[in-house]
């Protein structure tokens, strides 16, 4: 069958681009390493549309694909960026002063 085809500003792929970042940022908090954060969440979205390309309506799209993993380097990228690991826990890297 021919592939999905959809838009590049289609609703779905702000649910992408949220997936791929909250997922890497998970993992990014719990390996404390951003690039194996961003693969993780690269990695899901490569499951994910493996999984529509072997269903019967093949929804699977390399946009859908893309968008998942520019959320995930974001995510992960920002989740290191903006929290720091300290020994009581986690704190934010910096402070607002007024």
């Amino acid at each position: 069958p021919a592939a999905y085809s959809d838009s590049w500003t289609g609703q779905d792929k702000q649910d992408h681009f949220f997936a791929g970042a909250s997922i890497s940022g998970l993992a990014t908090l719990a390996t404390e390493k951003p690039l194996l954060g961003a693969s993780v969440g690269c990695g899901v979205g490569l499951g994910k549309e493996l999984y529509d390309m072997s269903r019967p309506a093949n929804t699977a799209s390399f946009k859908d694909f893309a968008v998942t993993c520019l959320g995930a380097g974001l995510g992960a990228a920002g989740t290191h960026w903006v929290l720091m690991k300290t020994n009581e826990g986690y704190k934010l890297q910096y402070e607002k002063q007024f």
